[in-house]
């Protein structure tokens, strides 16, 4: 029997037979084995997923706060770019060191990018709100959808490409 840690081992087989290693020379002999494996994802996804894109979705919460209550805006903010510093810590102790980037760190790049431009837009706004405040209305307006479409983007892009 044989069973590997997040994989589910299906069917052994093997098979011999020769191969010619190099065009017109000696054949020789070779044995095939062919493993069925298949990835046991439940694990990540309810694991690294799910969080993730809570982690995400919490920068998007201060866009539905009023803009002149600017410490809890920030603040929220502030939290999650924390929450997702150690949600990375916390996700580089469980996966080995590899030499390339996988789909999950892709998806942690994505979203740190989407957290950081969160931070970003309430910084601004908060310079803005005394000034300008149907500014930032429109800016709150906007941030409602677009941080949403950009990390469904991010996603979609993360499973196609990787």
């Amino acid at each position: 029997d044989l069973s590997i840690r997040d994989w589910k081992v299906g069917d052994v087989s093997l098979t011999s037979d020769t191969y010619t290693p190099v065009p017109g020379g000696q054949e020789l002999s070779r044995l095939n084995v062919h493993l069925g494996i298949e990835r046991l994802i439940r694990y990540y996804i309810v694991q690294m997923l799910i969080p993730l894109i809570l982690i995400v979705a919490m920068s998007w919460i201060p866009f539905w706060i009023n803009p002149e209550v600017i410490p809890t805006r920030i603040g929220t903010c502030v939290t999650t770019v924390l929450t997702l510093v150690a949600f990375r810590f916390m996700f580089g102790s469980l996966v080995p060191k590899l030499p390339y980037l996988t789909l999950f760190d892709y998806l942690l790049f994505g979203a740190t990018i989407l957290v950081a431009a969160s931070l970003l837009t309430l910084s601004v706004e908060s310079r803005l709100v005394q000034k300008h405040p149907n500014t930032v209305r429109k800016i709150d307006k906007i941030a409602r959808i677009a941080p949403p479409v950009f990390f469904v983007l991010v996603v979609v892009l993360a499973f196609l490409f990787c």
